[in-house]
């Protein structure tokens, strides 16, 4: 039964994907549209940056797309992707952060100890962040996160509220601790 469930779910989201982006060029437009950063200054002194992506369905396709027209993917290894992406979206809403700061002893926001709190506010609350350090090649990284480079460090951060209750809403993501707060909005198209 799950095995039904979960293919017939994995078939309608495919069916209501959005159109792949037909270059690379428009793929970084759509991950640009949905992408937002800022930088804490001190003076000429940079305390820290980044450069969120919201993980909604539409970047979400795109980057499955994206990926398999990389690696040449099969129908069935696509919606394997995006049945387990859709699963996900279930319990979370996640964000891709590329995330900057000169001390690499502060580039901690993974460890139990960080000293950053991470926060997405919605229309209905306020949800505190997971940070987990994305471990895929930069090559990758970088091919599909357009934000990205080699001096940052890739986050996936992940806050407990269900991807379809947020969705086209106005999003607000705020990266805080000692060295400063910034915050971005992540407005609906």
């Amino acid at each position: 039964m799950k095995t039904i469930f979960f293919s017939l779910f994995s078939l309608i989201a495919i069916s209501c994907a959005t159109e792949t982006p037909a270059t690379p060029d428009d793929y970084i437009k759509v991950i640009e549209s949905y992408s937002a950063g800022d930088v804490e200054y001190v003076g000429a002194y940079n305390h820290f940056n980044f450069r969120a992506t919201l993980m909604n369905s539409t970047i979400q396709n795109a980057v499955i797309d994206r990926k398999a027209a990389l690696y040449l993917w099969d129908d069935i290894k696509k919606q394997q992707e995006l049945g387990s992406m859709q699963a996900d979206n279930a319990s979370m809403t996640k964000v891709f952060m590329s995330f900057y700061t000169p001390d690499r002893r502060d580039d901690n926001l993974a460890s139990p100890k960080s000293i950053w709190a991470l926060y997405l506010e919605t229309p209905n609350g306020r949800y505190t962040g997971t940070a987990k350090k994305v471990r895929t090649s930069p090559t990758e990284l970088m091919t599909l996160h357009p934000n990205h480079n080699r001096f940052t460090t890739a986050y996936n951060v992940e806050f407990p509220v269900a991807l379809a209750s947020v969705e086209g809403q106005k999003l607000k993501l705020t990266v805080t601790g000692p060295l400063g707060t910034r915050s971005v909005e992540f407005v609906p198209k």
